[in-house]
Parts: structure tokens; sequence; C-alpha cells
């Protein structure tokens, strides 16, 4: 199937589960929460309330998504904030977690910008980074030691238009199809292979 028309389709999925219009931009924060230890740091948290101030000024009508990488069990959990930060509210609009790779390739082929949160260096962000440059969506890592001052470093117009090269001088591919991008996740998350939104 043409990239272009699955591209199309996540954003349609992802914008009949939020109610979101088309005109609304999604600002996707992907992070790792399947270990309880790990999480954000204080430093990232300041970063992303830092962030999604100044994407008021950078996009019409952001909305900001934090997407919590959970285990399956993690999942049905009832209470929408057990897997992650409660000081984020008023701050990311929706806080939800994803536990298989075609739901979070869904979602980074839905969103207009990405930034991904990670305490460590891992396999799991270079297949985000692959994946992000083979959709065309713009990506940005939050370091550890971010802070607030992250937004004056951050090149905006690399908001908006995806890069080049890319921030850890991975090789990517110039595009990606929908079914190869969730094999590629699918390696590191190690969960079964739903192709749901290829077709």
């Amino acid at each position: 199937m043409n990239l272009n028309i699955e591209l199309a389709w996540c954003r349609h999925w992802v914008r009949e589960q939020l109610g979101l219009n088309s005109s609304d931009s999604i600002v996707l924060f992907v992070c790792d929460s399947r270990d309880p230890e790990v999480g954000l740091s204080q430093a990232q948290r300041e970063a992303m309330q830092a962030i999604m101030t100044e994407m008021r000024w950078q996009f019409s009508n952001p909305v900001s998504v934090l997407l919590s990488i959970v285990e399956k069990s993690v999942k049905t959990s009832r209470d929408p904030y057990s897997f992650h930060y409660r000081e984020f509210c008023g701050i990311i609009d929706h806080q939800l977690p994803v536990d298989n790779a075609s739901d979070l390739c869904g979602w980074i082929g839905a969103c207009n910008t990405l930034f991904s949160s990670f305490r460590n260096r891992s396999d799991l962000e270079e297949k985000l980074i692959r994946v992000a440059s083979g959709f065309q969506v713009p990506m940005n890592l939050i370091p550890n030691d971010a802070g607030p001052v992250f937004v004056d470093e951050l090149d905006w117009e690399h908001i908006h238009q995806a890069r080049l090269g890319d921030p850890m001088g991975l090789k990517n591919p110039a595009s990606m199809d929908f079914s190869s991008a969730v094999m590629e996740m699918d390696r590191v998350l190690g969960g079964q292979v739903r192709l749901r939104h290829a077709g």
C-alpha cells in the first residue's frame, strides 16, 4: 500500500480515538514506562512542560499526547495515570499506554512532531528514530539532563520538518511502509505483530 495512504489512515485512526479535528496538530511524547524504576527524570519533565508552553506559538491547535510504552498487563488498568505522572495534568492533554508495535507505529505516523524521552540510550530509541525518519516525521530527543533551557536549544525548523540526517548518526531509509515499520519496532518490543493499520 502507498505510504501516504497508510499515514492518512493513521491520522484518521488517532483523531477518531481522541475526538480531534483535522486542523488539530498532534505533539507526541514517547517514553518507555515498562520499568517503573526508570521513568522520566525531573529535568525531562521540566523540559516537556517548557516545550508545550512554546508549542502554543509553533502549531495551531496543538494537542499534546504522552504515549507510555507499557507491558500488556498494565494496559488493562482502569486508572489512566497509574502508569505515569499525575503532575502532567493541565500540561499534557492525553496520557495513554501502548503495548504493541502496531499501535506505536500508528501513533508515530499520525503525529505532526515527535519527542522521545529515555533515561538511557536504547535499541528502542534507535528504532523510533528509524521509523520516524521512514515516515518523514520530525523527531527530537529530550536528553536526561534537559531541563527548561532545552527549549532554547531546539532547532525549531525541525519541529515542523524531518531532519535529513538523524541525531544518532544512523542510516535511515528515505521512506518505510507501515508493515516494515511494525516489524522493525516489534523486534525491540518483543510482542506479537498485529498489522491492524496496514490495510
